[in-house]
C-alpha cells in the first residue's frame, strides 16, 4: 500500500526530464520560456511558410516532450499499480485445510491418551488393589454396610475443642472463689481439669467403644478394658475435682488458702467422707458437668472421629484416595486432550482473524488504486492542456513577427492529433491498459478474498461442530481406554496375587466409593 501512496499525479515539466513531477501550471519554467523565445527568429523569416503542413523543430520538440511525459506518467502509474497488485496478492487469504485440521485434532487427542495411558494403568492398579483390600476387610470382619464417618475431621476437632472451652468456662464459674486470681485463675485451673476429662472421653469413645464392637475377641477385650479404665478414671477424676473444690472453698473461707496443699487435703477429705460424700450443691454441679462432658466427648469420638468399627475408615479412605487419584487422572487426560484439540482450532481462528485484516487492507488498496488511476488520467489531461497552451503561445509569438500569413492550421485550437507519436503513444496505451488491468485485478482480489473468508468461516464452523462431537466421542474413547486399562491392570495384579486365594468382591463397581453417610453402628 506504500507504493500506491507514492504514486502521485504526474504533470508536465521540462526541467526534470529524468523523473516527471508536479508543476505549478500557468507558470512557465525556464525551458518553456526559451521555447517561446525561439518562436521569434522563425517568425521573422515566415517559418513555417504559409503553405506548410508540417511542424518546425521547436513545435515538434514541445509535442515530443508532451508525448514523452504522458508515456512516463502512464509507465510510472502502471509500475506502481502492478507492484501494489503483487503486494495485494501476497496478502490474499489462504484456504484453511479442513481435513488437515481435523486430522491434527484427532491426532492430538490420540497422542494425549497414549501418553497418559501408562500412568492411568498404574493408578488403576492402585485403585483395584485398595478396592480388593477394602473388600477383604469387609468380608473378614463381617461388614455389610458402607463406612460411616465425616468427610472432614475438622468438625470433630471443633466439637472437642468447643466442649473443652465450654466446660472450662462452666468450671471456672464454679471455681472462681478458690482461685487467687478470681475468674481468670478459675479458667486456667478449669482448663487443666477439662483437658484431662476430654482426653479420657476421647480414649473411651475413640478406642474403647469402637473396639468393643470388634469381631475378634482380643480386640473386644482390649476395648472393654480401655472403656472401663477410661470411664472409671473419668468418674474418679470428676469426684476428685468436686472434693478438691470443697476443700479449697473451706480453706478460702477459713482464710488459709494453700493451693499447693489442696491435693493432700482432698485425699484426706475423700477418706473421711467417701467418694460420694459431697456436701455442697456447687460441688455436685461441678461433678455433673464434668461427667456429662466426658460422656458427650466419648460419644462424639465413637461416632465422628472415625467409623464406629475399628480400622474401617483407614481402609475405606485408602480406597477412596486411590479411586479419586485415578478419576482425577482420567479427567486431566480428558481435559488435556480437549485443550490440545482446541489449540489447533484456536490457531486457525487466529489465522482467520489475521486474514480478515488482510482482506480489509486489500479492499483499501483497491480503493486507493482506483483513485490513483483517476489522478493519473487527470494528470495526463493536464499534460495535454499545458502542452496545447505552450504550442498556442509559440504560434502566437510566431504570428506576431511574421510578414506573411501564418499557416491555416495555426488557428486550429484542437491539437490532440498533433501529439500523436506512434512509438510513445503505443507505450502509453500499453501502460494505460496495464494500469486498468491492475485496478480490475485488485477489485477481483477483494472479491476473491471475501469468498475465501466466507469459505474459511464455514470451515471454522464445521471444525467447531466437529470439536463438539469429539467432546462426546472423547467420553466413549475414555471409556474404551478405561476398559483396556482395567484389563491390563487386572492382568498385572493377577500376576502379583496368583498365590492368594480368590476373594469374592462384595463392592459393585458402580457403588464402590459411596459418600460417607451417617448410619447405624456396626
Amino acid at each position: 500500500m506504500r507504493l500506491l501512496h507514492a504514486a502521485q499525479p504526474i504533470a508536465l515539466t521540462a526541467d526534470a526530464p529524468g523523473r516527471p513531477g508536479l508543476v505549478a501550471f500557468g507558470k512557465l519554467c525556464p525551458g518553456e520560456r526559451r521555447d517561446l523565445r525561439l518562436a521569434l527568429p522563425p517568425g521573422r523569416t515566415n517559418t513555417p511558410p504559409t503553405v506548410s503542413r508540417t511542424l518546425n523543430e521547436p513545435q515538434q520538440r514541445i509535442i515530443d516532450r508532451v508525448a514523452e511525459g504522458m508515456a512516463r506518467l502512464n509507465r510510472a502509474t502502471a509500475e506502481r499499480l502492478g507492484e501494489a497488485l503483487i503486494d495485494a496478492g501476497r496478502r490474499l487469504p489462504r484456504t484453511l485445510d479442513e481435513a488437515a485440521a481435523a486430522a491434527a485434532m484427532d491426532a492430538r487427542i490420540a497422542s494425549v491418551l497414549h501418553d497418559r495411558r501408562s500412568g492411568l494403568v498404574e493408578l488403576r492398579e492402585a485403585e483395584l488393589e485398595t478396592r480388593r483390600n477394602l473388600s477383604y476387610f469387609r468380608r473378614r470382619h463381617g461388614l455389610n454396610r458402607a463406612a460411616n464417618y465425616r468427610a472432614s475431621s475438622l468438625l470433630f476437632f471443633a466439637v472437642i475443642i468447643g466442649s473443652l472451652v465450654l466446660e472450662s468456662f462452666a468450671n471456672a464459674f464454679l471455681l472462681r472463689r478458690i482461685a487467687e486470681q478470681g475468674l481468670i485463675g478459675g479458667v486456667v485451673l478449669a482448663a487443666l481439669i477439662s483437658a484431662v476429662n476430654v482426653a479420657l472421653g476421647v480414649i473411651a469413645g475413640g478406642v474403647g467403644w469402637r473396639l468393643v464392637g470388634h469381631k475378634f475377641p482380643p480386640q473386644r477385650l482390649l476395648g472393654l478394658f480401655t472403656l472401663i479404665l477410661a470411664h472409671s478414671g473419668a468418674l474418679l477424676w470428676n469426684l476428685f475435682v468436686a472434693h478438691f473444690r470443697e476443700v479449697a472453698e473451706a480453706a478460702v473461707a477459713a482464710g488459709t488458702p494453700d493451693l499447693g496443699g489442696y491435693t493432700v487435703d482432698t485425699l484426706r477429705h475423700i477418706r473421711q467422707n467417701g467418694w460420694f460424700g459431697l456436701s455442697g450443691l456447687l460441688s455436685w454441679g461441678l461433678f455433673a458437668i464434668g461427667l456429662t462432658v466426658h460422656l458427650f466427648v466419648s460419644r462424639e469420638a465413637w461416632d465422628d472421629m472415625a467409623d464406629r468399627y475399628w480400622d474401617y475408615k483407614r481402609y475405606d479412605q485408602t480406597y477412596r484416595r486411590a479411586r479419586g487419584d485415578y478419576e482425577d487422572a482420567v479427567a486431566d487426560a480428558k481435559g488435556a486432550a480437549l485443550d490440545d484439540a482446541r489449540a489447533v482450532l484456536n490457531d486457525l481462528e487466529d489465522q482467520h482473524e489475521r486474514q480478515a485484516a488482510a482482506r480489509a487492507q486489500i479492499a483499501e488498496m483497491a480503493e486507493l488504486a482506483e483513485r490513483r488511476l483517476q489522478e493519473a488520467r487527470d494528470a495526463e489531461s493536464e499534460w495535454v492542456r499545458t502542452g496545447a497552451a505552450l504550442l498556442r503561445a509559440y504560434r502566437d509569438e510566431n504570428r506576431l513577427v511574421r510578414t506573411d500569413p501564418a499557416p491555416a492550421w495555426f488557428a486550429d485550437q484542437s491539437v490532440a492529433d498533433d501529439f500523436r507519436n506512434p512509438a510513445l503513444d503505443a507505450e502509453a496505451e500499453q501502460s494505460r491498459r496495464a494500469s486498468a488491468d491492475a485496478v480490475a485485478s485488485l477489485h477481483k482480489l477483494v472479491s476473491d478474498a471475501q469468498k475465501l473468508q466466507d469459505f474459511n468461516g464455514d470451515v471454522l464452523g464445521r471444525l467447531n461442530a466437529r470439536l463438539s462431537e469429539q467432546v462426546a466421542g472423547l467420553l466413549e474413547r475414555i471409556d474404551a481406554l478405561k476398559a483396556t486399562i482395567d484389563t491390563e491392570a487386572e492382568r498385572n495384579l493377577a500376576g502379583s496375587t496368583a498365590a492368594a486365594a480368590p476373594i469374592a468382591d462384595p463392592i459393585p463397581e458402580s457403588h464402590a466409593s459411596p459418600e460417607p453417610a451417617r448410619g447405624a453402628p456396626a
